[in-house]
């Protein structure tokens, strides 16, 4: 019955580490706005830049996975990838040092993007 929500196993394994890390970031970003302020203005600007780029590339794995897979799997996609995502949340909270999570989440973004957009025919080019 829920069998065809369920999406392939390697893209729900790199879209639940890409938005662990994309979480991370925004926690950095947060922080960043609360007042949290480095001495290199140019880290500041790639954690915010980060941000946008994350987002960007969230949205376009959504409509990569609607084009490739239709609704269902996309729906079954966001809804996992988000309880995994509370789930994360739940952990990190117990984490006495959120800021290393937070550089290594950032740093994450990128290294979990390339896998997982890999996983896609962009719109049949591939």
């Amino acid at each position: 019955m829920f069998d065809e929500f369920m999406p392939r196993g390697i893209i729900l394994f790199w879209s639940i580490i890409f938005n662990c890390a994309r979480f991370e970031n925004q926690r950095w970003v947060r922080a960043r706005q609360g007042g949290l302020r480095g001495s290199n203005e140019a880290v500041g600007a790639f954690v915010d830049l980060t941000y946008w780029i994350g987002l960007a590339l969230i949205l376009t794995v959504m409509a990569l996975s609607f084009f490739d897979f239709g609704w269902k799997q996309t729906a079954g996609l966001i809804g996992l990838t988000m309880v995994a995502g509370w789930i994360w949340a739940a952990i990190g909270a117990f984490i006495v040092t959120p800021l290393f999570l937070s550089v290594v989440g950032t740093m994450l973004v990128y290294v979990a993007a390339i896998p997982l957009l890999l996983q896609f025919s962009w719109f049949g080019l591939r």
